[in-house]
């Protein structure tokens, strides 16, 4: 199995945290932060940022 390295970004404002529900039809829908995997030639911070506006809009 290949190493996965990838980023989770934890939003909060005025005391709430962003969260996004995932899950696909095969499995059960769970509610979490952000994530995602690193892309090629891309950084950690460059990663997070892009998923974060991905899953969120």
């Amino acid at each position: 199995m290949d190493k996965w390295i990838g980023t989770a970004g934890v939003c909060v404002k005025n005391n709430r945290m962003l969260m996004v529900l995932q899950g696909t039809m095969d499995e059960p829908k769970r509610w979490s932060v952000p994530s995602g995997g690193l892309e090629e030639g891309e950084t950690l911070e460059e990663c997070c940022l892009r998923e974060v506006k991905e899953e969120t809009g």
